[in-house]
Order: C-alpha cells, then structure tokens, then sequence
C-alpha cells in the first residue's frame, strides 16, 4: 500500500484538497495540503510543515480499495490514458461515471488494526510491589475501544496490579529530509475511576515488538527503572473525559521520532516509573484507535522542516 500511495501522490494531494475529499478523508484542517500518507497527511503552516499522524493507517483504509482497483485499471491497455484524478474520484465513490469498469477486490486489499492499547501484569496475587513491576506481562488489550491508559493498584498487602499504555505511530511519511522542530501528543480521554495516590502519566519510549498488535509480553517492553522521559509529566488530576489531552514533547522526546521508521510511544504513570508502592487504585482510561469514527483516535502532531526546493520530500 506504501507504494500505491507513493505512485498516486500527485492524485491523492488533489484529493485532499478538494473540499469532498476532505471530508470524505476526515481532514478538518483548511491549510493546503502536501501529502497523504497511508497514517498522515501534511499541509503548511506558516514556514513550517505539520503532520498529523494516526496510530493506524486511517488513509490506507478509506482508500485502500480505491488505489487497489486505480492499479488494476491501470493495468488494462484500454485505459490506460483515462485520467488518474477521476478515476480515483470514482474508485472512491466521489464520482459515478459508466466509462469506469466496475473491479472486485478480495478482502486481503483492506488494512488490519493497529497496535495501540495497555498491558498489564495482573495475577490473583502479587507478593511484592517489585515483582509486579519488573515481572512478565499477564493481560493485553488491542483491540479495545476504551481502555486503560495507565493503572497502578494495591489490593492488600500481597497483591498489586499495573497496567502501561502503548501508542505505536508509523512516522516514515515524514521523510528522510524532515527535520523535527515540534511535537504534540493527542489523546482523548474516557474516565478517571480513582486517582487516591495523585499520580501523574509519564512519556517513555518502549520496545514493542509489533506495530500492528500488542502481547502480553509488551509489557516488558520498556525501561523499567529510571526511563527517559519525552514530556513533562501530565498531573491526572487535569485529566480531561471530554476532549484531547496534550503531552508536549521535549528534545528527548522529539529525538525518539524515527523520521525514516516507526516511533513507539508508552504512557507510565508516576508509581510504575518512580517504583513508588501504591496505596489505592490508580487508574486512567482513555480511547484508543479502535473507537468509531475518528474523532477520538489517538494522535501524533508534527511540525518539521525541509530542505528548500526538495520537491522529491513532499512526495517520498
């Protein structure tokens, strides 16, 4: 599919400029945009370039069976000089013309879910705080709408629960020129059950093994004493259920973005990184990629810059 969106860059631009594509896309920006990726599209701001990234390949599935069938076209000799913008409109259902042969497409066309979600180390007991923290991972959830952000709990003397959250961005859209200047991580809140211990939910890097699921295992994944720390540390007590909270990254956490690859993000609250023994139930839900619609899904926004006039690095 990369290479799909890398042949019809030119169309797929166009697209995201006309205000149907837009929203057919669920692009709220009004700002020009640059390129589409199969997880991100980019526009101008001021003498910069921003790019929201999803944790998912968002584009890739609303257009997946469009670019499929534009290929499959493009392989016919007959059509070969129909025009690519309208074609795409077509594959897209953005236009209906009876000069477009109609092209069946088998489901493996279509993209899988992401990677994004919490595991956790849960077990009927727990004799020690330390071994809840540095042992394997029990429980993972993928494939949840609505789940755990961060959670640190103390049932009793002999058993703890923790939980830690991964959010997995494809960033090679941004290009090997990119120079990162600004980063901003997005996530919607869904509840707060408890907070008795006034934790805080703190931005590391993790190891995930996957981008498009998450194991039990995953749970090891990260740095368990003393993490580098992308952001200052988000107090759960403002934590909204009701819009986006915003975790701005700081030069460590803007060093982690991988310009060419995948940036692996996790979310610890302030127990689990501090190795500070919870009293009560500390818990943070949020909504992950899964969640219908779009407007809740997880996010990475990225402001870079490029090189002048390499017009290649619009469209890698």
């Amino acid at each position: 599919m990369d290479n799909l969106f890398k042949r019809y860059q030119k169309e797929l631009v166009r697209l995201a400029n006309n205000p149907f594509g837009r929203r057919f896309l669920d692009i709220p920006h009004k700002e020009k945009i640059i390129k589409v990726t199969p997880n991100s599209y980019h526009f101008i701001n001021g003498s910069k370039i921003t790019a929201i990234i999803r944790c998912y390949p968002l584009y890739a599935r609303k257009l997946a069976a469009a670019l499929s069938s534009l290929e499959i076209l493009n392989t016919l000799p007959q059509y070969f000089k129909m025009d690519k913008y309208r074609s795409l409109l077509n594959y897209s259902g953005l236009l209906k013309n009876s000069i477009f042969p109609q092209i069946l497409l088998v489901e493996s066309n279509l993209y899988s879910s992401a990677g994004d979600g919490d595991a956790g180390h849960q077990t009927a007991t727990s004799s020690s705080w330390a071994i809840c923290r540095a042992g394997a991972g029990t429980v993972s959830n993928p494939t949840s709408a609505g789940t755990l952000v961060t959670n640190s709990r103390a049932q009793g003397s002999d058993q703890f629960l923790c939980y830690r959250g991964f959010l997995p961005f494809i960033t090679s859209g941004l290009g090997s020129q990119a120079t990162v200047t600004a980063a901003v991580l997005n996530i919607y809140g869904l509840a707060t059950t408890a907070n008795p211990d006034g934790v805080s939910l703190v931005l590391i890097l993790t190891t995930q093994a996957s981008i498009s699921t998450l194991a039990n295992s995953d749970y090891a994944n990260v740095t368990v004493d003393s993490p580098a720390e992308g952001a200052s540390r988000f107090a759960v007590s403002g934590w909204s259920v009701s819009a986006y909270n915003q975790m701005t990254l700081n030069a460590t956490g803007r060093g982690w973005i991988n310009i060419t690859g995948n940036t692996l993000l996790g979310l610890r609250d302030s127990q689990d990184v501090d190795n500070t023994i919870p009293v009560g139930n500390n818990e943070v839900y949020c909504h992950y990629s899964e969640e219908t619609g779009t407007s809740q899904d997880p996010y990475l926004q990225v402001s870079y810059t490029v090189p002048v006039n390499p017009g290649y690095a619009y469209f890698m």
